[in-house]
């Protein structure tokens, strides 16, 4: 009878152990869970962001192009006008 008694109070302390691990892992599964959450919103914004200046190069090279398209013009008007008046 001793040693069932002896058998039943390391079982006990094993589940006890147990519990508390588990509650400790599920602890940590939270954290991991709020770690990965903020993560994945960080990916997003960095993605939105990559986006966002993906545009704005686009824009500016449009833009670019525009001034450029504009500016010749007059850059050969200037040209001319110099040659003519040496």
């Amino acid at each position: 009878m001793k040693d069932l008694g002896a058998r039943f109070t390391e079982v006990e302390r094993r589940v006890k152990a147990l519990v508390a691990e588990n509650s400790e892992l599920r602890g940590r599964l939270g954290e991991f869970e709020k770690a990965l959450a903020q993560a994945k919103q960080e990916a997003q914004e960095a993605q939105s962001l990559r986006t966002k200046t993906s545009r704005v190069q686009e824009r500016l090279t449009r833009l670019l192009k525009t001034l450029e398209s504009i500016e010749a013009p007059e850059v050969v008007e200037e040209a001319k006008g110099s040659e003519q008046s040496s």
